[in-house]
């Protein structure tokens, strides 16, 4: 299920069992609208995905990822 993160909250991603927060210019997490959110967990060039795993970041990615090795980085997050 894709959301929009909006007002810098972030707590349903937090809580889920496992999420991909996707800071972009433009979607999940749109860096213009969620500055305070983007400055609390480190992102300073986009686009950067987080992986959120029992509500900790357990995998930051900065930059883009052909489908095999976005695969292959979710996989790797979710054995951890």
């Amino acid at each position: 299920m894709v959301k929009k993160i909006q007002n810098n909250n972030m707590d349903e991603a937090l809580q889920a069992k496992a999420a991909v927060v996707d800071f972009s210019a433009f979607y999940n997490a749109d860096t213009d609208e969620n500055t305070q959110l983007a400055i609390a967990n480190g992102i300073t060039n986009i686009p950067a995905l987080l992986f959120l795993k029992d509500g900790k970041v357990v995998g930051k990615n900065v930059g883009f990822m052909p489908k095999p090795e976005l695969e292959a980085w979710v996989k790797g997050c979710m054995e951890q």
